[in-house]
């Protein structure tokens, strides 16, 4: 199973698309670079142009030839973010300590636990629906 695969619980629409077209990576470039705002698209982006010295020619012209012209509606992918800043928290633990990861995430003690609490559950795993929602 690929990353993509992996992930595909965090895709829709646009999203899916673009990581189709260009990967995870420059999927992740383009969604924090203009992450809930229209992306106009050129035809043939030239060197310079925005999104070329964000994700590279390649990958810019992949997209140009995608959406050609069109203003793209990049989504904020906060489920994938976070689906991402999760596995790179449990990679890193217990090498470094539940304290240094909330500080270099910006998260409390608790939500690290959670995150880690989480480990073994399979990715996209529906919450059991007698649980009550705290939010």
């Amino acid at each position: 199973m690929t990353m993509q695969d992996d992930l595909q619980h965090c895709l829709c629409g646009t999203l899916a698309e673009l990581v189709d077209l260009v990967g995870v990576t420059a999927t992740l470039a383009v969604v924090q670079r203009w992450g809930g705002i229209r992306l106009y698209v050129p035809s043939s982006p030239p060197s310079g142009h925005p999104l070329v010295e964000t994700i590279g020619q390649e990958a810019a012209d992949e997209i140009a030839t995608a959406f050609p012209g069109e203003r793209l509606e990049v989504p904020r992918a906060s489920a994938l973010v976070r689906e991402l800043r999760d596995r790179e928290i449990r990679a890193a633990y217990p090498d470094v300590s539940q304290a240094q990861l909330a500080r270099h995430y910006g998260l409390t003690q608790r939500q690290i636990r959670t995150i880690l609490s989480t480990a073994d559950a399979p990715i996209g795993a529906e919450v059991d629906s007698r649980q009550v929602s705290l939010l």
